[in-house]
């Protein structure tokens, strides 16, 4: 990033998206394949919707600062929690 401020948060901001969807994605179609109800399938992907604009959001308006990062974040990782309880559940 050369030491740009903005470029730095971009390239964080690209890399935590690529770290946290995939597995996310997974996990939500593993609810899916397990045939839960569509309305659960889709509350999980606007969850994780919501919750990676509101980190989107934090990071390009305030850096590390912002209340949007922390907001997505938590619901990221309860999305990715909820989903594997439910997956286990199912399988179980």
């Amino acid at each position: 990033d050369g030491g740009n401020q903005k470029l730095g948060i971009a390239v964080r901001t690209h890399a935590n998206f690529g770290e946290y969807i995939p597995l996310a994605l997974m996990l939500i179609m593993g609810v899916e394949l397990l045939q839960y109800p569509s309305a659960i399938v889709h509350g999980l992907g606007v969850v994780l919707v919501l919750g990676r604009l509101g980190h989107m959001h934090g990071l390009a308006t305030n850096g590390s600062a912002g209340l949007g990062r922390p907001v997505g974040v938590v619901a990221t990782l309860l999305l990715m929690l909820s989903s594997a309880v439910m997956i286990l559940m199912k399988t179980l």
